[in-house]
This record gives C-alpha cells, structure tokens and sequence, in this order.
C-alpha cells in the first residue's frame, strides 16, 4: 500500500526541533518517501484533514507554552467547534522535546496528542517524551522512537530500506559568479516601526550605548546596551522580550574562509524549492556566500548528532568515515558527548578534526550542514513609561574555558558587546512573565539573581511611576562593589518606598550567601505577601540549582510562618502557579 506523502511539521523555539524535523526528513527521503518539510504556521492547515500520515515534532516554551512558529496552528487545533471526526482519515505521530526539571515538561506534545486522538486521529504510535535533563540528552528516548515510527510505518504501507549512501542538497541550490551587484543588505526589507517588527520583516534600531556594567577586575563582562526606538511605535509591558538577530563577527567569517578557503566570498548563491522541503524567505533571491556566512549560517554553535551523519556521507577517508559514522551511532553517542558536548567544540572546530572529509565538502550542501543562526532573546530591562523611546537590554558576554585551547564564545553575545554595531534587527515579543495590570496590583515578590534581574527593573521603574507600592525584590550577585546592577534604580525606588531590596553578595564574606537565604530570614514579610494578600512571586535567572532553591525556601517560610504541613506548602505553590501567580522564566 502506497501514500502520498509524510508531512512533517515542526513547532521550533531554539531550533533543536527544527534540526531534528530535518533529520526525520532526511530519513524519509533515504527510504524514497516523498516530504513535505514546514514549521506549523507556515502549513496550510486546511489540508491537514486530507493527508495520510503527519509527524509532528515540537517543543515547549515558557509556562508550557507552544514555540512562536506553532502559534496559530495551535489556536486553530484547539478550537472548541472542531468536529470530532475531522481527521478520522490521518494517521499521526508526535515527537515532544522538553527539559523535566521544569513544571510544564512536554505540556505542548502531551497537549496536542491528546487533541488530536479527540478529532478522531489515528496515532501510529504513543507521544515520544524527549528530555533535555537525560545524560544523552533528547536522543535517549528520540532514537528508539524513530526505530520503532519507521518500523509501524513499515507495517502499513510499501517503504524501501533506508538507501545509505550521500542524498542530494535539500534545496535546489545555483552557484555562480556574478558581476552585476545585489544588495548589500541580507535583510531586504525592514519594518517602519517596532510594533509591527518581527523575524520576517525586523525593526533596524539604533544603538544608543554598549556600556559596561561589571567592574573591569571582575570575572565577568556584563553589558547594559541601549536601542533607540524614536518614532517607532514602541509599545510593550514590563516582561517583553526584545528578540534580537544575531550576525556572525567579521573574525568568525574569516575564519570560516580560511577553512572553505577554495570557495570565493564573492560567489552568488540562489536557492529554490525542491522535494516538498519549503525555502525560507530570507533566502529567496540572490545572496553573497559572504552574506550567508555573515548572516545567515550558524557554524560557532555546537554541532548535533545529524551533522555528523551528513559529513560522514561525504567522507572518502575510510578512518574518518568510520569515526563520522560512530558519532552517528546510538551505541557512540557517550563519545560523541565528550568529544562534542562536554568540550562545546564548534562547527568549524570538528571540521578541521577531519580534513579530508572537509576538502570533499560541496558548498551546495551548506544549507543541509550549517543551521540558520537562531534570534537569541533578552528580557527588556528598560520601562515602557520610565524610559521613553528606548529599549534596555542586560547582556552577559558569554566566554568560558573548556579543555579545548581557544576559550568558548556566545556568538550573540560576543557580536553585541565587541564588534561595534551600530544597529541590530530587533523585535518585540510577549514575554512569559506576566505582571499585575496597574489597576489590580496586589503585592509582589521578585527573585533575580544576575542579570535575572532585567525584566524586574522595567517592572519596578513602571511602578515608580505609577506610585504602587508593596514591591519586595531579592537581588543577588558576587560582590556589592563588581556586580551590583542597577543600584541606583533600586535606591530610587526605594527612597519612593516602592521598592523593599533585599540583597545577598555571595562572596562579600567567608560563608556564601545567596537569595534562597535572604528568603528564608523574611518569614513574615514572605508569608504576608504571598499568603494572606494573595501576591505573586516570579523568580528570573540560570536555571540550574536556584529555581528549585527558592521554591523551597518559600515553601519553608510557608511552613514556618503559616503552620502548613509540607503537603499544604507544595499545594500552595501548585496552585499559586496554576493561577499564574508563581512564574519562572530561566535559561541554561
């Protein structure tokens, strides 16, 4: 029995997702299969009814929210007037990737599964749970799905055995050289103003200042950087996120010259539609290869498991296949793990690990290699009513030391603080942290720890502004004198009695001293805020130990000032998140 097509979509924030619907695609494409390859919104949902088999692969964002590129797809999927037999003819399976330290683990993938078996849906298999906190990452539980989709496709309808050898560029792809000039800009076409910005038509906003926050003996660079947004239309609330689209430094490029270095920058590059796999905007038209290595291509990232198994189809050295080939394996992938992951090699890096593979690279097959850089996203640390005409951004430069000689770089980061920009492409979105509305502000606690602190300060200065009281903030950071951000603010709220700041310098003394501490000693204050006034409490920064940290210290003072049991603390916090009253926004 034969079909169609399998459509596979994918809801992307990181573009972990993305890559792994590639792959997916990649894997059809060797059993002759023909795909169709599309984030959600970009599927014309109307026809989903009328397709044999859809996989969907998506992650969850936020407080178990769906990634921006599945965001109509999802209001249309959950919409109450569906018949309950609208997709009794569609066979579907859905991959979910999340991270189950946080509450909403795969909510989106759990939530859409279930959906779909109500619109009388097929499901070839149960959801896959991908999770992020597992040793081998997603693929310890991605791989054994896959093996047994592929299988239970198998049963159905007529499939080839997986051809092994090296498939054509996912992209119609026309290299040439060109004497006639195109435009410099990779971007072509920018938004009048910020309210109307986003990824596929961006805001080009002025840089105002790139100042340095941390003193310059301090381990870390920490930069407040500053965009104009006059006459733009910039409207946001206090917990908006300001996306920005990073490019790679000129030192990066070079280097990635230096190692394609048979390939002319000047050489002009078109890309068209071809097996179902959809060309993105940007690219459409000509571009430079130089743009594209400047703008476009993410080869400072760390590369994924896929990346190995397309170099090792390329590879003609039969000791370099056969290592390329362990890496893609389910039984390398703890020394893919160390060789890769722990070290946080690079593109670049693992490419010069294995020249001979390199020099039988075709640029063609850069788009199926390299992955689209990703928007990074900053909370907006400046206040909609306070600082007017301007967005505030708090940015740690990423650099860190790995066994491997050159230091680790944030390419976002790195291209913020150094290279001298003069503009950004930016947009606005709506962040996860939802603060009070002026007219119902009831009490508020803040956890920001480093530059979790950001979105705190444009909700603090909005409420300088409007007068509002009752407002307790737990800042900390390693020393009073090095990394004491936005000081000044806080003293201002506080003379206004705003703002009650509460602070812990973790190496200002002998005993390290950190927020959950400061928490445990304001039992009454705690208990008052959050439980006889029925306040909120959000909590920003790294998402490694603290998050779970002060949830016990709050529980702790629940316990201790309100003679809850444990149990009444933990149902407490439940539903203090359930009504939105408790928010994270964390990163890693």
């Amino acid at each position: 029995m034969d079909f169609k097509r399998l459509v596979i979509l994918y809801g992307s924030q990181t573009g972990y997702a993305e890559d792994l619907a590639d792959r997916i695609s990649r894997q059809a494409r060797s059993r002759h299969i023909k795909i169709y390859l599309s984030s959600l919104d970009e599927y014309s949902i109307k026809n989903l009814i009328n397709e044999d088999v859809v996989l969907f692969v998506c992650s969850t964002t936020g407080q178990g929210d769906p990634p921006d590129n599945m965001q109509l797809f999802w209001k249309f999927i959950m919409r109450r007037g569906l018949p309950n037999n609208s997709l009794i003819n569609v066979k579907f399976a859905v991959l979910g990737l999340g991270d189950s330290s946080y509450e909403q683990y795969n909510f989106v993938a759990k939530k859409l599964h279930k959906r779909l078996l109500m619109l009388g849906g097929n499901a070839l298999v149960n959801v896959c749970l991908g999770d992020d906190q597992h040793d081998l990452g997603s693929d310890a539980a991605v791989e054994p799905w896959l093996l047994q989709f592929w299988e239970t496709l198998g049963q159905i309808y007529s499939i080839s055995n997986p051809n092994k050898s090296l498939l054509s560029p996912k992209y119609d792809v026309s290299c040439y050289v060109n004497t006639n000039e195109i435009s410099e800009n990779f971007i072509k076409e920018f938004s009048p103003t910020v309210q109307e910005a986003s990824e596929k038509k961006p805001y080009k906003a002025e840089l105002i200042s790139n100042d340095r926050v941390t003193k310059q003996t301090h381990f870390q660079d920490v930069r407040l950087i500053k965009f104009s947004a006059v006459n733009a239309h910039c409207i946001y609330k206090p917990g908006d996120v300001l996306m920005i689209q990073p490019e790679n430094t000129d030192e990066n490029v070079d280097k990635f010259f230096e190692i394609f270095n048979c390939f002319d920058r000047s050489t002009i590059v078109e890309c068209k539609e071809k097996d179902g796999i959809s060309v993105p905007d940007v690219l459409k038209g000509q571009n430079s290869l130089e743009n594209l290595v400047k703008y476009y291509f993410d080869f400072c990232g760390r590369p994924k498991r896929s990346f190995f198994e397309i170099l090792s189809k390329f590879s003609t050295s039969e000791l370099e296949k056969e290592k390329l080939e362990e890496f893609d394996s389910a039984e390398g992938q703890e020394e893919l793990f160390a060789y890769c992951n722990r070290p946080r090699r690079t593109y670049l890096e693992v490419l010069q690990d294995f020249p001979e593979t390199l020099a039988c690279i075709e640029k063609e097959y850069f788009f199926d290699l390299f992955p689209p850089l990703k928007p990074r996203a900053f909370s907006i640390a400046s206040s909609p009513k306070y600082h007017k005409n301007e967005l505030h951004i708090l940015v740690a430069v990423v650099r860190y030391k790995t066994r491997l000689f050159e230091p680790r770089k944030g390419v976002c980061s790195t291209w913020l603080a150094y290279s001298g920009l003069k503009y950004a492409s930016i947009w606005i979105k709506k962040g996860t942290m939802m603060f009070p509305r002026p007219e119902n502000v009831k009490p508020c606690i803040m956890v920001g720890p480093g530059t979790g602190v950001a979105p705190f300060r444009s909700y603090l200065l909005d409420m300088l502004i409007d007068k509002k009281k009752d407002n307790l903030l737990f800042f900390g950071s390693r020393n009073e004198k090095s990394d004491f951000f936005f000081k000044e603010d806080w003293e201002n709220c506080q003379k206004e009695n705003i703002l009650q700041l509460r602070t812990a310098f973790s190496r200002d003394q002998d005993d390290k001293i950190y927020v959950q501490h400061r928490i445990r000693q304001e039992v009454d204050l705690v208990c008052r805020y959050i439980y006889d006034e029925e306040g909120s409490c959000y909590i920003a920064g790294n998402s490694n130990q603290m998050p779970e940290a002060v949830k016990d210290a709050v529980k702790e003072c629940l316990i201790k000032g309100r003679n809850l049991t444990k149990d009444d603390a933990d149902t407490f916090i439940s539903n203090m998140i359930r009504k939105k009253l408790y928010q994270l926004e964390t990163w890693s």
